[in-house]
C-alpha cells in the first residue's frame, strides 16, 4: 500500500508491504523528498532528494537480522532477537535525464545507518557494517 503527497516541491511518500512467503512480517518505508528540475547542457534535469525512514515489526526484523539457536549453530555467528523497531535511516537521491522521446537515464544514490535494534544484531555486528550505502545508473527506453 502506498501513500504519496506533493505540494509544490515537497513530496511525502509511506510505503506499507507485507511479506507473502517466508515471514509475515510488515515494513514500513516513509520519504520526504524535495522535487524539482533544472537544465543542465541543454536538457532537462529532473531531480528527488531527502531523508528515508525503514521501519520494522518483529516479524520482518528477525527474518532479516535475528539469529536463531540453529542459524547460530550453523553460522558461528551469536545468537540474536531483534524486536520491532526502526531499521535505518538516511538520505535518497535520483535524477531522471530524458534523452529524447524513447530514451532517458535514471542515476541514484542513497546512504543509510542501521538503527539501534538491527545495528546490534550478530549478522551486522560480526559480519557486516551499520553503514548502508546503494548507487546506480539505469539507461531506459521506451517501445
Amino acid at each position: 500500500m502506498v501513500f504519496e503527497y506533493t505540494h509544490q516541491r515537497i513530496k511525502g511518500l509511506i510505503e506499507v508491504g507485507k511479506a507473502n512467503r517466508g515471514h509475515n512480517g510488515l515494513v514500513t518505508e516513509a520519504e520526504l523528498k524535495i522535487i524539482g528540475s533544472t537544465k543542465v547542457f541543454s536538457k532537462q534535469v529532473f531531480y528527488e532528494a531527502g531523508p528515508e525512514l525503514i521501519y520494522g515489526d518483529d516479524h520482518y526484523n528477525s527474518a532479516y537480522f535475528g539469529v536463531t539457536p540453529s542459524q547460530a549453530a550453523a553460522s558461528r555467528l551469536s545468537e540474536y532477537d531483534t524486536g520491532t523497531g526502526l531499521i535505518s535511516y538516511g538520505l535518497g537521491t535520483s535524477l531522471f535525464v530524458p534523452m529524447n522521446q524513447r530514451v532517458s537515464v535514471i542515476g541514484f544514490a542513497k546512504y543509510g545507518r542501521l538503527a539501534s535494534g538491527v545495528e546490534k544484531s550478530s549478522l551486522v555486528a560480526e559480519r557486516g557494517s551499520p553503514d548502508q550505502a546503494l548507487a546506480g545508473l539505469l539507461l531506459n527506453y521506451s517501445f
